[in-house]
């Protein structure tokens, strides 16, 4: 059978992709404001400012300092003492200050210098990244060199942070002497700075940045403009905007998912030519889906055997259920498919841990006057559904016993 193309309602369904950078921020005025504080000094030739921007996913960061660095680059184009260059760094991919030396050298190094990803002395590494670093700036005293190192998702490195004290202190330590550096770090962990060694937090967090969540009204005003770009005129039919904000508002202000949410039901609505209600509702039920399994195919197996414990207990009709209950089951197929089982207080986590998460209800259950209060879990169909799908995914059949996920008295019961 041939492919033929579909009626669209969309225009341009690149402007409700992650990676789209608005020509517009809404909703970060203030945010906004604070970056343009930190960037100003090179605009004035003085030396420049750190910051440390941090806040929940979807709430603006990246944009708002591709944005402003944008601004600030062509502002730049307009005074002959300075000059600028960024450097922008995901580290998703690094855990490591280390890793993170590598990965920025070898964006500046030609590939026939380029690093290799380990095995290199740390002095090494950082040696190279400096003379990299350094060899951006012609050495003309007329001219004020400046580089911008962005480390988005910077949490990622956990603990090891030599690098966010190393780059802010280059042109101190004589590690510089023809470029002026700027640190910028965003992180989605809200407590990862309480973690960061004193000498970082006294560098790299000179301007501290927080990126509140948006609200309804907020989202609103995003969604709608970009709805103006990503779709044809007449195809977005009414309450689907603020529909579409008011769970974006519940995901605590995720402007991101409220955006994926209207790119899903545009694709939802093809061949229908306009975009309803009720195809934002089924985008929001298939983006719980997709939430659900990516989190439950994250979890280690003792977390997968504590979620068929539950399973099981809800296939019996035995839930809600308390830990001490639960204990059981867990520690059958633990010993079945593991082949070692986890003390009780771990099994308290792992729920408290996927309560969290939202993946199973939890109740509180006072006992009687003067009794400790306990928890009691449970799952709804759809969480039942997904997490035995999770499961299936994640199990390998013919493969020895460690290799599965399934335990035997579940799989009976599924067959059941």
């Amino acid at each position: 059978m041939s492919y033929r193309r579909t009626t669209s309602p969309f225009e341009d369904a690149d402007v409700l992709e992650e990676d789209y950078q608005p020509d517009e921020i809404l909703g970060r005025d203030e945010e906004l404001e604070h970056l343009r504080t930190v960037f100003q000094p090179i605009i004035d030739a003085e030396p420049p400012r750190n910051a440390f921007l941090y806040g929940l996913s979807g709430l603006g960061k990246t944009a708002s300092t591709k944005y402003e660095i944008s601004e600030l680059t062509d502002s730049v184009a307009n005074y002959d003492d300075i000059s600028l260059e960024t450097i922008w760094l995901n580290c998703n991919d690094c855990s490591s200050s280390y890793q993170v030396a590598i990965t920025l050298a070898n964006q500046l190094l030609p590939a026939r210098d380029q690093l290799p990803r380990s095995g290199l002395p740390k002095s090494q590494v950082y040696e190279t990244l400096f003379e990299a670093l350094d060899a951006i700036g012609d050495g003309d005293t007329d001219v004020r060199d400046y580089v911008i190192i962005v480390l988005d998702e910077v949490d990622n490195i956990g603990s090891q942070d030599r690098i966010l004290y190393q780059i802010p202190r280059a042109r101190a330590n004589g590690r510089l002497e023809n470029v002026w550096p700027a640190l910028i770090g965003i992180s989605n962990d809200l407590s990862f700075k309480e973690g960061l060694s004193s000498k970082v937090t006294s560098s790299l967090c000179e301007h501290e940045i927080t990126f509140s969540s948006y609200n309804a009204t907020e989202l609103q005003e995003i969604l709608l403009h970009r709805s103006q770009r990503a779709f044809k005129e007449g195809t977005i039919k009414d309450g689907v905007i603020e529909l579409t904000a008011a769970y974006g508002a519940q995901e605590g202000g995720d402007a991101r998912y409220a955006l994926d949410l209207l790119r899903r039901g545009g694709q939802l609505a093809k061949d229908e030519e306009e975009v309803r209600l009720e195809h934002i509702e089924r985008a929001r039920e298939e983006l719980e889906r997709d939430r659900m399994l990516e989190a439950i195919e994250s979890m280690d197996k003792h977390e997968h055997m504590t979620i068929a414990a539950l399973v099981t207990l809800h296939l019996q009709n035995e839930t809600p259920v308390g830990r001490k209950e639960l204990y059981p089951v867990y520690r059958q197929y633990a010993e079945e498919i593991i082949g070692e089982v986890n003390a009780s207080r771990r099994v308290h986590d792992y729920l408290s841990n996927m309560h969290m998460l939202g993946l199973i209800k939890r109740a509180e259950v006072q006992e009687g006057i003067g009794e400790e209060t306990r928890f009691e879990y449970s799952l709804d169909s759809l969480s039942t559904e997904m997490a035995v799908q999770a499961l299936e995914r994640l199990d390998v059949p013919g493969h020895p016993e460690t290799n599965r996920t399934i335990p035997s008295k579940l799989q009976q019961l599924l067959g059941d």
